[in-house]
């Protein structure tokens, strides 16, 4: 039983690879889960959805809940049943057996990251900044900010899980305020209720339906980032069980507090000024009744969307130094700098990725491997060793299996 468990959590091809430890627990997975989810996202696109939809900028939120637990749904029978780190791609490949397929897969994974680090650049070069300064023109500002973030990634930045428990906390205080505000202004009075049945759909007919659907792609994207946590399932403890919980608990949380967030935004503030921002929660805190500081709120949302910048540039670094053994990616991508530490769980994570992608071909030499029970002193050696007969006879009796092809050789 024993040997069981190890081989349906092992990865494939590590090699001469240590084993990564298992040191995540369920609530640290859970804490993961939800800090993977949360930052651009919702910090960054509630007013792109409310300029889409109009004051029902909820409904958007609402329907990209259910089609991320329908998500969520497939990644928990999958990290299931291949408890190993890739995702995606590790699924593409055992499905199908194409490596261009799954090449294509991994480069979209790859550009998925790229993409949502560009949405936070903005998002760090907009209205939030602009509380604390607005000398730099947003577009230079956005270059500055990835160029950052990817000197980090070069020095080889180390993330810790508990590091980033610290961060979900932060981006979580960032919302709950939010929250707060919203709470106060209900039970004071203010805002507009009727804001929240408000549709902005230009034209007729299917214009509607074509506005929400719009408008939940958006509101989708706040929820990218749970997939990515099954590439922690080699350093999970008991991830067939523990991801299931983590990832259903960690949507649910995340899909709650988005539609509360969406309905704030509504309750208080116009969607034309929501779609004019490019910090929309900001305008949520300048205009709810309580006194809180607009800089504290706009440090926050810095915070979170340098995070979530920073998780998706690693994430895509991390898969294109993990291709090049594949005949179709250039082996120019797997160059690093003279002396750069190595990441830590990254590293491991990515040599892992690739084994289960692209394994290795065997020259029609090497094709078939040597027998266990060969125990010749060199490789120059033409005959078995004495014992070698006795280990093949004991071998198929005890376990069953062909004999020894050394016992059948004849001598030269």
């Amino acid at each position: 039983m024993s040997t069981t468990g190890r081989d349906a959590t092992a990865s494939p091809g590590r090699g001469d690879d240590p084993p990564l430890r298992r040191v995540i627990g369920p609530r640290l997975l859970i804490l993961f889960v939800i800090g993977d989810i949360l930052g651009t996202g919702i910090y960054a696109t509630t007013g792109q959805v409310a300029g889409k939809v109009g004051g029902a900028l909820w409904l958007p939120f609402v329907i990209g809940f259910a089609v991320a637990i329908l998500t969520a749904a497939s990644y928990v029978e999958l990290v299931g049943k291949y408890p190993q780190a890739a995702g995606a791609a590790l699924y593409t490949q055992k499905a199908f057996q194409v490596p261009f397929l799954t090449f294509i897969i991994a480069f979209m994974v790859m550009c998925s990251g790229l993409s949502s680090a560009s949405a936070a650049a903005r998002a760090f070069s907009g209205d939030y900044l602009a509380e604390f300064t607005d000398v730099l023109p947003s577009t230079l500002v956005a270059i500055l900010f990835i160029l950052a973030l990817a000197a980090l990634n070069l020095r080889g930045v180390s993330e810790s899980v508990k590091t980033n428990v610290v961060l979900t906390l932060v981006e979580l205080t960032g919302l709950l305020i939010i929250l707060t505000i919203g709470a106060w202004a209900v039970l004071t009075g203010d805002g507009e209720p009727g804001r929240l049945g408000e549709f902005q759909a230009e034209g007729t007919g299917s214009a509607l339906i074509t506005s929400v659907l719009g408008a939940t792609a958006l509101g989708f994207f706040a929820f990218v980032g749970f997939e990515d946590s099954v590439n922690m399932a080699e350093e999970t403890k008991d991830p067939a069980r523990t991801f299931p919980r983590a990832i259903f608990i960690g949507v649910a949380v995340t899909g709650t507090i988005y539609v509360l967030v969406a309905l704030v935004s509504s309750l208080l503030v116009d969607y034309r000024v929501l779609e004019d921002s490019s910090g929309p929660l900001l305008e949520v805190v300048k205009a709810g009744g309580i006194d809180f500081p607009p800089k504290l709120f706009a440090l926050i949302a810095l915070f979170a969307v340098t995070n979530s910048a920073l998780i998706n540039i690693m994430m895509a670094s991390a898969c294109a130094t993990a291709w090049p053994t594949n005949a179709s990616c250039p082996a120019a991508w797997a160059v690093s700098s003279p002396g750069a530490a190595p990441r830590s769980s990254a590293s491991s994570s990515s040599r892992s990725w690739l084994s289960a992608w692209f394994p290795p071909e065997r020259s029609p030499a090497s094709a078939t491997p040597r027998p266990s029970c060969c125990c010749a002193s060199s490789p120059s050696s033409t005959s078995p060793s004495s014992s070698c007969a006795a280990t093949a006879s004991s071998t198929s009796t005890s376990a069953r299996r062909p004999p020894c092809p050394c016992s059948a050789r004849s001598p030269p």
